[in-house]
């Protein structure tokens, strides 16, 4: 019998050290997981029992488990080599056929598809469309797309411009515009711009200061008129930019039939491009389409006339050059003509993804910092990501980024991050599951006295001294993070529950009266939200509306911008603002869409005109009505 229970032992370490050998093997392979050799003791028992004296019948081998740790990443100089930084796995098809690895070598085949070292499977992600964007949804095989990227033209230009007040004042009367004689204008500036087909062309404007305060732009291409006449002899439309006393510009307005259009931009129609060769002018057969020029950053100090770097969106026809690959998993084609374009999104498979999957939902992860529900932009920018996942039907699966987070800036539990996004979202119930049914008096482990305490509506010192101090096995802070949780979550009009997490549809059965602590807001979370947007927040500027407007934030309606007459302040997307009548009453407060320099753009343009006019898509509202309060009447 003792000989039988040592060959036992040396069997266990036999299988150890093939355990151990197997690690060192592979040492050097992509992706690998080091094993561990796990064993139990074999007790020894008769059908009375185990006594007291009863000797072990010596161990065997339990599991071999993969330790599924982080690892280290080398760089390997090959752009498809990758490592991924947390949870998840790369999927691979191979004729269908779905496996998952946490290997990230991959080379192109013949094809243009990224596959795994040995191509025998492809690996999956998300394909984009005409316009670069990822085509969330429907795993496909990923393919870097060589062709060359198609030109695109010139539609807006943007650039800081500074005019000098103390320039001499230029008569045209005695000496009108001429782009030839540099004593006819004060400042000339040139960007490049394009047409339809590629083409590279000069614009140049020519500035000229014809009274105090007001200047004239003369705006040429190539030399010519927009549309190819010659200057000298189809004198140039000029428009008009007027300055108030402090600097700053108050109208540009440019000649037009049957009204003068006055706008912050100027916008260059009816361009013919075309070439100039020995004088001679000729349309090259591409298109221009409306060329609007940004001048609403245009000022007039004494300082030198000068001009920030120009940004158009217009380019040339690229050749890819090189690949990049960012952190969310883009893959990004990078071409001749500085441009950059997404060719695919590398998915990861996560058991949380294939969990939601079963029941045809889609997870997206989010990973949030102390500083994301702390400073304003990053708070407003993780609300309306999450708001836009929920209105495309996805789950998001909020985790913290423990990758960069530090000590002194972290949750440190997922109790005090569910309640701070909770908040951020103005929910109206935040579900913590945990392993206990909720707060007791007492530790109910170790006091046999403990009851459950059913409902609290207010922490108190009482209510504080009932988490104690320790953490469970299964969570970092036990119960005292959760009633921080809890006051963050009343505090931002959002009920809270404590429930067990650990039984089968634990939802289900707090639905159907399992045990459980409730926390109760004093208030709904829209009234929460109101009271801090009314009188917590420090209003940076001031909007000025129409009578039209007025009636319509009065039925409920949003803020749009058509219905702004001015904005006064210096104010950033998601400060507080004042809402002014035309005749200057207070209708109330809220949280402004955009910056003052976008916002002065868009006021009385409907909302279908703001992606032309900023070059990007924004929200069709100023201010939204959930972002707003109205003072009584």
């Amino acid at each position: 019998m003792s000989f039988n229970i040592g060959l036992s032992g040396l069997y266990a370490a036999n299988k150890q050290l093939d355990v151990t050998g197997n690690n060192i093997a592979n040492v050097a392979t992509t992706g690998f997981k080091s094993s561990r050799a796990e064993f139990e003791d074999v007790y020894s028992a008769t059908k009375l029992g185990s006594g007291s004296k009863t000797i072990g019948n010596g161990v065997r081998l339990a599991n071999v488990s993969q330790q599924f740790t982080q690892g280290d990443v080398n760089n390997t100089g090959n752009v498809l080599d990758m490592g991924i930084n947390g949870s998840g796995f790369f999927v691979l098809s191979e004729n269908g056929s779905m496996s998952y690895t946490r290997a990230g070598t991959f080379k192109v085949d013949k094809d243009g598809y990224v596959t795994n070292s040995d191509g025998s499977a492809r690996l999956q992600g998300y394909g984009v469309d005409a316009n670069g964007k990822i085509l969330n949804g429907v795993l496909t095989d990923l393919r870097i797309d060589t062709s060359n990227l198609a030109p695109k033209n010139t539609s807006t230009v943007s650039s800081t411009i500074n005019l000098n007040s103390t320039a001499t004042i230029i008569d045209q009367t005695i000496n009108p515009f001429d782009p030839s004689k540099e004593a006819s204008f004060t400042k000339q500036f040139s960007t490049p711009i394009y047409d339809t087909q590629g083409n590279q062309h000069i614009m140049d404007q020519y500035m000229v200061k014809t009274a105090d305060n007001t200047w004239k732009t003369y705006t040429l291409i190539e030399g010519r008129n927009p549309d190819g006449s010659d200057p000298t002899l189809t004198p140039p439309v000029a428009s008009t930019m007027a300055f108030d006393s402090s600097g700053n510009l108050v109208s540009v307005t440019t000649p037009a039939v049957p009204l003068p259009i006055v706008s912050p931009d100027l916008k260059v129609t009816g361009w013919v491009p075309g070439t100039v060769t020995n004088g001679v002018w000729t349309a090259n057969g591409a298109a221009s389409g409306v060329v609007t020029v940004s001048m609403d950053k245009t000022t007039q100090y004494n300082a030198d006339t000068a001009r920030s770097i120009p940004t158009q969106n217009g380019y040339a026809t690229g050749q890819i050059t090189n690949l990049t690959i960012d952190t969310s998993g883009v893959m990004l084609a990078n071409f001749s003509n500085s441009q950059t374009k997404p060719i695919g999104q590398i998915s990861l498979a996560s058991a949380y993804q294939e969990a939601f999957k079963a029941q045809g939902l889609t997870a997206a992860q989010i990973l949030l910092t102390l500083g994301d529900t702390e400073e304003r932009r990053r708070y407003l920018n993780a609300r309306q990501t999450i708001s836009t996942l929920l209105a495309q039907r996805a789950v998001p699966v909020v985790n913290e980024n423990d990758t960069v987070a530090t000590a002194e800036i972290r949750y440190g539990d997922n109790d005090r991050l569910s309640a701070r996004v909770a908040s951020m979202l103005s929910a109206d119930c935040l579900v913590l599951l945990s392993d206990i049914d909720g707060l007791y008096t007492a530790p109910p482990g170790s006091t046999p006295g403990a009851t459950l305490v059913r409902e609290v509506r207010q922490i108190t010192p009482d209510i504080e001294a009932m988490a104690g101090s320790a953490g469970s096995e299964l969570s970092r802070g036990g119960m005292v993070t959760k009633i921080e949780a809890g006051r963050i979550a009343l505090a931002s009009g959002a009920n809270m529950v404590i429930t067990s997490g650990t039984i089968l549809h634990p939802l289900r059965a707090l639905q159907q009266g399992a045990d459980c602590t409730w926390f109760l807001a004093p208030s709904d979370p829209v009234t929460a939200r109101k009271r801090w947007i009314a009188g917590q927040l420090e209003p940076k500027g001031v909007v000025q509306i129409d009578a039209g407007a007025e009636k319509a934030l009065l039925s409920g309606k949003s803020l749009l911008p058509a219905g702004v007459q001015r904005v006064e302040g210096a104010f950033e997307r998601g400060d507080s603002v004042i809402i002014r009548a035309a005749d200057g009453r207070e209708l109330g407060r809220g949280l402004v869409a955009y910056a003052r320099g976008d916002a002065a753009r868009i006021i009385g343009k409907k909302s279908g005109e703001i992606a032309a006019i900023l070059g990007h898509a924004g929200r069709s509202e100023l201010v939204h009505r959930d972002d707003m309060v109205l003072s009584k009447a």
